[in-house]
């Protein structure tokens, strides 16, 4: 036997502080026998697959504080492995004393008054043996030459261990044997704990009577589980509630025990901190993808074994973006979504398969300010193809194709759901044309829809099909494409191929053949449009065509976004008698879609497969207008946008015959140029504003005139064109009425005239006046206004004077200017419009 004397130490030296983390549990197991011989047996947990530490302590009743008692001690483990003993000691010290200074006799084994606690790391003899027992066995027996006591107070084990799992749990183990007639601390070291969810305390004590404790400095109140025996106090307390985050934990034990011996020694405590267990997930709308041109609400699924209210909040690239708080159950599962209001820019960047910007989306979920879980994903950002054109690269949308009038009407043919080819190599259709005998075409198209095609693989283009119609090569007449762009089928193709056949189509069976250049696209069934004229109809239709092809998807759409695709289409709205709206599609499910037109909306307008192509057709003369905005509404999943029409009816124009008369007359007669205009029927039509261009050579002036209740309209300005012939071309700018240009004549003479000029006798320098009074011969009214010369004479020679006649007709001549004498006087027109011709003379006599 070897005896050591030693002075006190501090428990520190002898290692009886210690903690550590693991993810299974700690176990603290003990038992009190309060005989010379004693064991603990343990089922190690089946679930410890790592076992990280097991410890054993021992603590024997020595009979006193004083060096004349002593005693042995034999210590054996056995396991599955078989028995050994592990520890034969020698429990005496020199030194010893009342106060509670702690001596160490090796080092594993301290003595506190007159009690000795042993310990044994026995971690490396159990490692591996999880799922089995192990018996600790103690016996005590005398020392040579003392008292002998020998009673153990305590067997304990300190068995920590992981179980594979990501859990945490932190411990702290505090052996020291502290004695005190008042109270003694014990200093856990937890400040660097934060996220804090359950704590235990677990704490023996060899005494008498139990004591009272506060943790924190709050009285902790009656434990969960509590055990007494032979000088032998278990307490196993929840501290939850008296943790604090960032702060050590301080476990105050108070002596409560009355007389001069009351005592209080704790030789053992253990605190256990399990951390909130939360765990977080988060999803974009579509797999790994930020969609551009729009917010992105990501999915987030969370759960704890605490229930508590929690904050989450949606980081984007290192920056919170969106937060929320929640409170959770601490048992099932909770999903919610956070919208990153982040719109990202839609660019050539954002198509699949080009260098995409990548975002890194976080979620964090905090609980008193700490992160408890957190999950992250760096996803490329993407347009989304199937939330329409607007929000793709580059951006397209329906375009006008055709505006087209005929006096007959339109016939649709869609193939049905046997026409679906997925994988021929093309298609052949018979489309049957069935039109009477005064009709003839106007104008005819086919429609080809296909999807899936391989873009991977294929070009995609207007010249992946050939085609012929009534075995006539017909090229494409026009070409649109979308595609989803997202995942691994990003770049496959949605579309169609429009095919102009006017010049092929026929009465009766019409034979469509299309082959594929390459395996690929899968064609939806296709569409023969055709409108045709009727003779003698007394309506005329319009159709405004726009083309496009717009992949949409009401899939992967978190956000409720409405998915749709815009379009507009301008028609003339004036006069119509009835709209009708025509909308094609392609994959159209029952009740997976809806149409709006200038804000009217027409709800689940679908009833077809997603092998079919469909029409909706409805008609809007009450809600049309001259610019439509259209809205195809996408509610369900995968549908493909075609063509859409406005087809209007309006009163065909009438037919009139224009009988202008042949007007020769003289100027400023009065007379007009009449124009009769009959209808189809032979009717008058009343009301028709003519315009006339009245031709002077080459130069023209336009009039308007309107026929009156008996069809006659009547240009009273005629005979004040000016002389000579004039060309007039009839025609209207009423779109109601057909009035093919009518050319008329106009002639225009000099008009004559009645001319009065008496002859008068004056005297000399008398102011006296000769007269000439002009009216028109036609319309016996007066010429006012023109100019009549006068050639004087005397003797041979002559002077020429220019007068100009009033309102009355009448122009003046003075005389008092004439020589003494008789002067022949000849009247003549001073005006191009007006033949004017007289003799007469004037006298003049002193």
């Amino acid at each position: 036997m070897i005896v050591l004397s030693i002075s006190s130490v501090s428990a520190d030296d002898l290692q009886t502080k210690y903690a550590g983390e693991v993810s299974g549990d700690v176990n603290v197991v003990t038992v009190n026998p309060w005989t010379t011989s004693g064991s603990l047996t343990y089922d190690i947990p089946s679930e410890a697959k790592d076992i990280r530490s097991a410890d054993v302590y021992v603590n024997v009743y020595g009979g006193s504080a004083k060096n004349t008692y002593g005693a042995n001690a034999n210590v054996s483990l056995k396991t599955a492995n078989g028995e050994n003993q592990i520890a034969n000691e020698s429990l005496w010290i020199e030194e010893g004393s009342s106060d509670g200074t702690i001596y160490a006799v090796n080092d594993h084994i301290n003595k506190c008054y007159s009690d000795y606690q042993m310990h044994y790391d026995i971690t490396n003899s159990i490692k591996g043996l999880n799922g089995s027992s192990i018996t600790i066995k103690v016996d005590t027996f005398k020392m040579e030459n003392k008292s002998f006591d020998g009673k153990i107070k305590l067997i304990a084990l300190i068995l920590a261990y992981d179980d594979g799992d990501s859990d945490v749990i932190n411990y702290w183990v505090d052996a020291t044997q502290k004695w005190t007639k008042t109270n003694v601390t014990t200093i856990f070291n937890t400040e660097k704990l934060s996220n804090i969810n359950g704590a235990n305390l677990i704490n023996v004590a060899l005494s008498s009577g139990d004591g009272s404790f506060k943790v924190n400095g709050e009285i902790i109140g009656d434990p969960i589980v509590h055990d007494s025996g032979n000088y032998y106090q278990y307490n196993s307390w929840d501290i939850s509630d008296k943790m604090k985050k960032g702060q050590n934990t301080e476990l105050l034990s108070m002596n409560v025990g009355s007389g001069s011996y009351a005592s209080l020694k704790n030789v053992l405590s253990v605190l256990k901190v399990n951390p909130i267990k939360a765990n977080v997930s988060l999803a974009t709308e579509y797999a790994d993808t930020c969609y551009a041109g729009t917010n992105n609400t990501i999915s987030i699924n969370v759960i704890s074994d605490k229930k508590e209210k929690y904050s989450i909040e949606l980081l984007a690239d290192g920056n919170v973006v969106n937060s929320t708080e929640i409170e959770l159950d601490g048992e099932n599962q909770t999903i919610l979504f956070l919208t990153d209001p982040t719109v990202r820019e839609v660019d050539d960047s954002t198509v699949n398969g080009a260098d995409n910007v990548k975002v890194n989306y976080m979620v964090n979920v905090r609980f008193n300010d700490v992160v408890v879980s957190s999950a992250n994903k760096t996803v490329p950002v993407l347009y989304n193809g199937n939330l329409g054109k607007d929000l793709s690269y580059p951006s397209s949308g329906f375009a006008s194709f055709e505006n087209i009038s005929f006096t007959g009407d339109i016939v649709i043919d869609i193939k049905n759901e046997s026409s679906y080819k997925s994988g021929s190599t093309g298609t052949i259709e018979i489309f049957n044309v069935n039109l009477g005998k005064d009709s003839t075409i106007v104008k005819g198209f086919i429609y080809v829809p296909y999807n899936w095609f391989n873009g991977k693989k294929y070009v995609e283009n207007e010249t992946m099909f050939n085609v012929t119609f009534n075995n006539q090569t017909i090229c494409p007449a026009g070409f649109h494409r979308d595609q989803s762009n997202l995942g691994n089928y990003g770049k496959y193709g949605y579309g169609v191929v429009v095919y102009d056949v006017t010049n092929s189509i026929k009465n009766g069976n019409n034979t469509f053949v299309l082959n594929k250049i390459n395996p690929t696209p899968t064609i939806y069934p296709s569409t023969l449009i055709y409108m045709y004229n009727t003779t003698g109809s007394e309506v005329i239709k319009n159709i405004y065509i726009i083309n496009g092809a717009d992949l949409l998807s009401n899939t992967s759409n978190n956000a409720g976004r409405v998915v749709q695709a815009n379009s507009n289409i301008n028609i003339n709205s004036k006069d119509i008698l009835d709209a009708k709206l025509y909308v094609f599609a392609s994959g159209a499910q029952t009740n997976e879609g809806n149409i709006i037109i200038n804000n009217n909306v027409f709800e689940n307008v679908w009833n077809g497969t997603s092998k079919t192509t469909d029409l909706f057709a409805t008609d809007i003369t009450d809600i049309v207008k001259d610019s439509n905005d259209i809205r195809f509404v996408a509610t369900g999943s995968t549908i493909l946008a075609l063509q859409q029409f406005i087809v209007t009816t309006k009163d065909a124009p009438i037919k009139t015959s224009v009988k202008p008369t042949k007007l020769s007359t003289t100027y400023d007669s009065g007379k007009y140029f009449n124009i009769k205009v009959l209808d189809n029927h032979k009717k008058s039509v009343k009301g028709l504003k003519l315009k006339l261009k009245v031709f002077t050579g080459k130069r023209y002036a336009n009039y308007y005139v309107t026929t009156g209740s008996n069809g006659v309209a009547s240009f009273k300005k005629a005979s004040k064109l000016s002389i000579g012939t004039h060309k007039v071309e009839i025609t209207t700018n009423n779109k109601n009425y057909v009035v093919k240009k009518t050319i008329s004549y106009i002639k225009v003479y000099k008009a004559k005239t009645i001319v009065k000029a008496p002859k008068i006798t004056v005297k000399f320098k008398k102011s006296k006046y000769f007269k000439v009074n002009v009216k028109n011969k036609a319309t016996k009214k007066a010429v006012k206004n023109i100019a009549v010369k006068l050639k004087v004479f005397t003797g041979k020679k002559y002077k020429i004077y220019k007068i100009k006649t009033n309102k009355y007709g009448t122009a003046y001549l003075k005389t008092k200017y004439l020589k003494v004498g008789s002067h022949k006087v000849i009247v003549y027109s001073g005006n191009s419009k007006y033949s004017i011709g007289a003799k007469s003379s004037i006298k003049v006599r002193w």
